[in-house]
């Protein structure tokens, strides 16, 4: 099977990690084949972003937005017909040029934007309400042509997006929540190493919603610019130095979000805390032995070996980011 992607960003915005990105390493797994047409390159997100406090950017950012999606929507058609599904998560397709992939691919699945998203009302700027009003004639459209819409059933019962949020199993909110904040320090640690370490000692090893980055090595210079340790986000936070101010600001308009939106404990029953985490941690009692046979895995085949890793951390540590600093993967 063979699917292709049109997301509406890339992974950097949640809206899509969330929906597509993180999915991908299971569909390998099953021998599904994929593609994906990102609409919205983080380049031209980044511009949106900004655009927030300069609004003269609006100027770049709207009429490179339609370029893109224009050129994207053309390549799509010209290649869907060799895929057996079209995954459609939310991107705006201009013209009407839906038609057009419907009549040279008709399995299309259309994603429809989160609950959140759906709260927000007509008002505003008239950019606002236009874009509201383009946004709202494609849902209609797309639920005509698609042959599935995939759409928050829970949200649909009750039109509310903290009552859908409620009906997930508390541990598992609680589960997402520290998930979500151990996924935006590790991006500040990714963006302050960027900072301080040479380009060339660094290196990335790919995960399912994005990269992690590790040093070869550290000069006596990095070494010292390197804090100890770095604070985990948190609406009422207190920085610790300007540095970390500017990194954790730069994260959140990454992530279109501000620090007082993390204020979520009286609506949820979920809370951010703010903690120091260490920055740069060595595994204690290291081990790791040569290539052997896989007893398990292998079955007389004689090929198939392992490595076997062991070594101590300190509560709180994910064990993974050891494995994925050593093999790369």
């Amino acid at each position: 099977m063979k699917v292709l992607f049109l997301t509406a960003y890339s992974n950097l915005v949640a809206a899509s990690r969330i929906k597509v990105y993180q999915f991908l390493p299971l569909l390998e797994k099953k021998g599904i084949k994929y593609r994906i047409i990102c609409f919205t390159p983080s380049f031209l997100y980044r511009i949106r972003l900004t655009s927030a406090t300069k609004k003269t950017l609006l100027l770049v950012y709207y009429p490179l937005s339609y370029i893109i999606r224009l050129f994207k929507s053309f390549w799509a058609i010209l290649i869907a017909p060799g895929f057996d599904i079209i995954f459609i998560q939310e991107p705006i397709i201009p013209f009407g040029l839906e038609k057009i992939l419907r009549l040279v691919n008709k399995n299309i699945i259309f994603q429809f934007t989160d609950a959140v998203f759906l709260d927000k009302q007509e008002g505003g700027g008239l950019i606002e309400r236009l874009e509201l009003k383009i946004l709202s004639d494609f849902w209609k459209r797309m639920v005509r042509i698609a042959k599935c819409c995939l759409v928050e059933n829970e949200y649909n019962k009750t039109n509310s997006w903290l009552k859908a949020y409620k009906k997930i199993p508390p541990n598992l909110r609680e589960m997402f929540v520290n998930a979500y904040q151990s996924y935006i320090w590790n991006e500040c640690i990714k963006e302050l190493l960027k900072k301080i370490v040479a380009k060339e000692r660094l290196y990335y090893v790919k995960y399912n919603i994005g990269s992690l980055i590790f040093y070869k090595k550290l000069i006596d210079s990095e070494i010292k610019k390197i804090p100890l340790t770095f604070q985990t986000i948190s609406p009422f936070m207190k920085f610790s130095s300007e540095l970390e101010e500017e990194i954790i600001n730069n994260i959140l308009l990454k992530e279109n979000i501000k620090l007082e939106d993390l204020d979520i404990e009286k609506a949820t029953g979920n809370f951010f805390k703010t903690r120091k985490r260490q920055i740069i941690l060595k595994p204690e009692e290291f081990k790791i032995t040569e290539l052997d046979l896989d007893e398990i895995n292998d079955k007389g085949k004689k090929n198939i070996f392992k490595i076997t890793v062991s070594f101590i951390l300190p509560k709180g540590c994910y064990a993974t980011i050891i494995t994925k600093r050593i093999f790369g993967q």
